[in-house]
């Protein structure tokens, strides 16, 4: 078996972390634009790493920052986030703020 098939147990098996394909499981009444781990609030919006773009903006595993956080809720146990112009659901909080590069990508 090749090191890249060998799954991190967190992962499920299409390679999206255990706690994201959980979050996905919950009909949150509203268009999720993605889920994102390792979140950190930052002045101009979330940092965080993304799984699921609705979109395709994104892949798997990126490092995004949002755009501006406008609201927030919290919805059936996960902090759903509205930005300007997309809803976040946030999966797991961070205080990694070194191991995220954001990409200048913004939406």
């Amino acid at each position: 078996m090749l090191n890249s098939e060998v799954l991190h147990p967190t992962q499920a098996l299409d390679g999206i972390p255990k706690i994201v394909a959980k979050a996905m499981q919950v009909d949150f009444d509203a268009q999720i634009s993605g889920y994102l781990i390792c979140a950190i609030p930052d002045p101009q919006g979330m940092i965080g790493v993304i799984y699921v773009d609705d979109r395709g903006r994104f892949a798997n595993g990126s490092s995004i920052r949002t755009s501006r956080v406008v609201a927030s809720s919290i919805i059936k146990g996960y902090v759903v986030v509205e930005t300007l112009n997309s809803l976040y659901v946030i999966c797991s909080w961070s205080g990694c703020k070194q191991y995220l590069y954001p990409s200048r990508a913004r939406h």
